[in-house]
């Protein structure tokens, strides 16, 4: 015992090793090569990306050093014009009106523009000129100009021992002017700007010129070679932040570059300063700012003195570095010359801060392209180690592809694989053995299983495990049976519509309670105690229809021997229920307009209008906007029928009302037949749960029916449920989910008009006192299942041969090709021969709906009325 726990605890100390001596020759030369040969291309690649990353931080400072030298450049240029523009008006002694001109020319030509201009005398008088918006310059009266910062006399001081031809270029400095454009110039303004000034003799005086150029220009400078539309600008960079700045000798940086589409902004030193201590504020700029304690700054400004430039390195080591981002600071001297003949000096510092990403990216790059070499070494080796050991586990995987095909097929036969070697063979002897036994296990469990279900399809379910829990809403609706949000949300819908006394359309397919939607909302509204007339548009011709409808008097036609009201009036207070309204005739619509928009019949025969109070609930199973755009319905009347719409939901869209609904007909069978004790086996209720119900609660409630009433037992079992005649008309539950969406479902807005129609209860007792052919035998009709039923024209089709008389129209439904061939023969048909050409199993309402769409279609003309109604060819067939 102890050595066997031992031997435990020293395999579960190394279960790797464990695992590595069970495994197979081709996972072990895996495990072994391939790790190597990834971590030879890995060390590989490291010492690569770091030359690399060497020789890629010099590019990027030589590319930081060449922009700022261009910047230097020029802002040098910049000041090189001004340096001329001011030579040449000093050499030519311009007066007032010549200088203008000049700088105005020298403007307009696209050169430089000086905020200000002008001459000082040697008594300290000042001839000042401004620019203004438009380009132009404004004369300044003398005594305005003395309030000039710098003074003239300052000037004068400045550049008393210049030479000549030399200029003299001030600091950037506040400078103050009269504003040209504010009212009797009483305003100043005070911008940052610099001057250059020159000495000239004239007439025997020394004259001192002078143009003011806004140090907004230089900033701009720095701006736009730092932008998107630099003229140096060779290729796309990253968004990060860089910036330049200005600097003077004494250590105060000046300004600094901002965004090139605002040229306007004051100076500022807000990115050059982040991150420094020192000094902000110059009494001649605001802006300025002296950093202390950084020997970077410091060294760069004295590199700067000797007109010397460079790149100061990031101090941090690049791990440390913010997203490993590769960061410099290339410095430059701006140089003026004061003439052309003269030696530069150095006028100020330009800095460039530059930031880029482009280690990072050849970084990621660089491990890209070693990842797919890691991967394509590792793949090569992979394959080869597989061809290698291929050879040798063979048997092995061909033993493994047959017990997968074996749990894809659920066969479980023998495997015989010809196996080679002694460990293949013994292992396939072993697996053959295993399956032989689970064979006879299998073959047992499944005996043993399907005893147990056929005997549990068989059980009773208690019919009280099917009734739902009647909420407010149903006990305020009893009419409606089920429950569930479906039926709730047309619960509400009823009492909302109850509420209010205007007409209702309800719309829904056949069978979905259409009629006791109506009775719904006639019992909860205040005309409840009034009648209820409830009539059938469908089952009644067009005179008929109207003689139920409004009434006659008695003597309106041979057989008006007394009056007749009409359901109008029978409704008078109550609720009239017209149901398939869709049927009803072209004359039989423009009256049901009238009496809706008056409130006023004219029944037959009487010249006399009589007022009525009804409200008129119409029902349909067909779209009726698709009716009146083929012009087969009335647009008026529809609107008028359409004040609620209530939508009477498919059994199918509550499928978890079947059973509920089984339940309760089941019961009302069982208490007729007077056998309370009437069940559903486990099977029926598997049954009614995958069939599609296309002919919804009242084909459920007559498969119910029929099954209680033919049964010969208290439980009913699903051989004895016959749903529409149709094996195909129910599936399992997996196939109905397999076939969602598709499969006999409908929708009633899609049917089209000759599809199946309701053949419910049609006109109230005391509104039938006319005996017609259209409704006798309609109250005890069946719905019509055309479209789940077989071809009629299929299962007739041997037994009466139609004669090729007449070409068969386009068009006709499988019930008119019957008739059709009664027609080609006879030249005549009646409703009676119709629905006996279709075996009889059709209602009377769908034979004079076929017969009626025959009509429109001008296949037949109709002759007669009532019960001598005949339907004749348009055409007689040639004998």
């Amino acid at each position: 015992m102890s050595i066997v726990s031992r031997r435990n605890s020293h395999s579960l100390s190394v279960p790797f090793l464990a695992g590595f001596r069970q495994a197979s020759l081709r996972t072990r030369l895996l495990v072994i090569l391939v790790p190597l040969i990834a971590l030879v291309l890995a060390v590989t690649g490291i010492v690569s990306y770091l030359v690399t990353y060497d020789y890629v931080t010099i590019a990027l400072r030589r590319n930081a050093m060449v922009h700022n030298l261009a910047t230097a450049e020029a802002l040098r240029n910049v000041l090189e014009e001004s340096r001329k523009d001011v030579s040449i008006v000093a050499q030519q002694g311009l007066a007032r009106d010549g200088m203008r001109d000049y700088l105005s020319r020298k403007a307009e030509a696209g050169g430089g523009r000086y905020l200000a201009a002008g001459m000082v005398r040697k008594d300290g008088g000042c001839t000042l000129m401004m620019s203004t918006a438009k380009g132009g310059f404004v004369d300044i009266p003398e005594a305005e100009a003395e309030d000039m910062k710098p003074s003239p006399h300052s000037i004068l001081q400045r550049v008393r021992h210049l030479p000549d031809g030399h200029v003299w270029l001030s600091e950037v400095m506040t400078m103050r002017f009269t504003d040209p454009e504010s009212p009797d110039m009483t305003g100043r303004l005070e911008i940052p700007a610099v001057m250059l000034a020159a000495v000239s003799d004239v007439a025997g005086e020394r004259l001192v010129y002078f143009v003011v150029l806004d140090a907004r220009i230089l900033r701009n400078v720095l701006s736009l070679y730092g932008s998107e539309k630099s003229p140096i600008r060779a290729f796309v960079r990253t968004q990060e932040v860089r910036y330049s700045y200005l600097f003077n000798m004494s250590g105060w940086i000046l300004f600094q570059s901002e965004s090139v589409d605002t040229p306007d902004v004051p100076l500022s030193t807000y990115l050059a300063r982040s991150s420094k201590v020192g000094t902000l504020g110059l009494p001649e700029l605001d802006c300025a700012f002296r950093p202390e304690a950084d020997d970077r700054f410091w060294h760069m400004l004295g590199e700067v003195r000797q007109g010397r430039q460079g790149v100061l390195e990031d101090l941090r080591p690049p791990y440390l570095t913010e997203t490993m981002k590769e960061i410099a600071t290339a410095y430059a001297p701006v140089s003026f010359r004061p003439a052309p003949d003269a030696a530069p000096y150095i006028w100020g510092g330009i800095a460039y801060y530059d930031v880029s990403r482009l280690t990072v990216a050849a970084g990621y790059k660089h491990i890209d392209i070693m990842f797919i070499v890691v991967i394509a070494a590792c793949v090569l080796a992979t394959l080869l180690i597989y061809f290698v050991s291929g050879m040798l586990t063979r048997s092995l995987r061909g033993i493994t592809r047959a017990a997968e095909a074996m749990h894809d097929t659920g066969d479980l036969g023998p495997i015989n694989v010809a196996a080679q070697g002694y460990e293949a063979r013994m292992l396939e002897k072993a697996i053959n053995s295993m399956l032989k036994r689970m064979r006879a296990q299998l073959d047992e469990i499944q005996c043993k299983d399907n005893a147990i279900r056929a005997v549990g399809m068989k059980e009773a379910v208690p019919l009280e495990t099917f009734f739902i829990r009647p909420s407010e809403l149903a006990e305020r609706v009893p009419q409606i049976i089920g429950g569930g949000a479906t039926l709730d949300a047309l619960r509400r819908n009823i009492l909302k519509a109850a509420q209010v006394d205007v007409d209702v359309l309800i719309v829904g397919e056949t069978g979905t309670g259409k009629q006791l939607t109506a009775e719904a909302i006639h019992c909860n509204s205040v005309r409840a105690e009034y009648p209820f007339i409830s009539i059938n548009c469908g089952e009644l011709d067009e005179n008929l229809l109207i003689d139920t409808l409004f009434g006659h008097v008695k003597g309106a036609f041979t057989e008006a021997r007394n009056d007749r009201p009409g359901a109008f009036r029978e409704a008078d207070g109550g609720t009239l229920f017209l149901d398939e309204i869709q049927l009803a005739s072209p004359k039989v619509q423009q009256s049901l307009l009238r009496a809706l928009a008056m409130r006023v019949i004219k029944p037959l025969g009487s010249d006399r209008e009589v007022p009525v109070n009804v409200r008129v609930i119409a029902a349909t199973n067909v779209d009726l906007r698709a009716l009146f755009a083929d012009g087969r319905f009335r647009e008026d009347l529809y609107f008028r029928l359409n004040v609620i719409t209530i939508a009477t939901p498919p059994l199918r869209n509550h499928p978890e009302n079947i059973l509920p609904i089984a339940a309760y007909y089941l019961c009302e069978a069982g208490k007729q037949a007077g056998r309370e004790s009437l069940a559903l086996s486990r099977g029926a209720v598997e049954k009614l749960m995958a069939y599609r119900w296309p002919g919804n609660i009242r084909e459920l409630k007559n498969a119910i029916i029929r099954a209680a009433v033919m049964t010969n037992h208290d439980v009913i079992q699903a051989d004895c449920l016959l749903l529409d005649g149709r094996e195909e008309n129910w599936t399992t539950p997996d196939a109905d989910r397999a076939n969602e969406g598709g499969g006999h479902e409908a929708s009633w807005m899609t049917s089209s008009p000759s599809s199946s129609a309701s053949a419910n209860s049609s006109a109230n007792a005391s509104s039938s006192g006319v005996a017609s052919e259209a409704l006798s035998g309609a109250a005890s009709a069946e719905t019509d299942r055309q479209s789940h039923r077989p071809s009629y024209a299929e299962s007739s089709a041997a037994r009466e041969p139609a004669p090729e008389v007449l070409r068969e129209p386009e068009g006709l439904n499988p019930r008119q090709q019957l008739a059709w061939r009664i027609l080609a023969r006879k030249g005549t048909i009646t409703r009676r021969e119709y629905e006996e050409a279709v075996e009889g199993d059709i209602a009377p309402r769908t034979a004079l709906y076929d017969l009626q769409d025959m009509v429109r279609r001008q296949v037949v003309e109709r002759v007669g009325s009532g019960p001598g109604t005949v339907y004749r060819l348009k055409r007689p067939p040639s004998r």
